[in-house]
């Protein structure tokens, strides 16, 4: 998730939300029934000023969320199964801009994503019992420092820490 906006004088903002239901679905062939979905994102962002002309904010935030269905089939009706759970993924990000004079600028950035996944896709020959959940994050800090030298030079100082993680459990 990039954040490629920065700061004006103006506040503006945006929400949006989009949403996917298995009423309009057809039946899947395989499985011979109607797969569930139920698929819910959200998303905002909103930026401006906080010192007219010198200090500038943006900051987002995205929510999905979604029934998973895995559907096994096999050879044998005895390991042919279903497994249906939540996965969530969200994303926000935050980042401050500073103008010190008309030629030099400071800028701070902080970002992240977390997401979990309740087990892996299913597939034709393999059991359910092959299969992890994830639990996965990340955060983002970069700092900037540039400074314009003349109409052909700019100097830029940039620097940044990440950090990751993830969890799987076997089931």
């Amino acid at each position: 998730n990039a954040i490629t906006k920065s700061g004006t004088n103006q506040l503006s903002g945006l929400f949006r939300s989009n949403f996917q239901s298995s009423r309009f679905n057809s039946e899947d062939p395989i499985a011979k029934r109607v797969i569930p979905v139920d698929i819910q994102q959200y998303s905002t962002a909103v930026g401006g000023p906080l010192v007219k002309d010198k200090l500038h904010y943006f900051g987002n935030f995205e929510y999905e969320r979604s029934p998973t269905t895995s559907v096994w089939t096999t050879p044998y009706p005895a390991f042919n199964i279903t497994l249906e759970g939540k996965r969530t993924r969200k994303l926000a990000g935050m980042r401050l801009d500073y103008q010190l004079s008309s030629k030099t600028r400071i800028m701070g950035k902080v970002s992240g994503q977390t997401s979990y996944q309740p087990f892996g896709p299913g597939a034709s020959t393999s059991h359910p019992a092959q299969t992890i959940d994830t639990d996965e994050h990340n955060r983002e800090y970069i700092g900037q420092f540039t400074q314009v030298i003349s109409n052909r030079s700019v100097n830029e100082i940039r620097g940044g820490v990440e950090g990751m993680g993830a969890q799987a459990a076997i089931h």
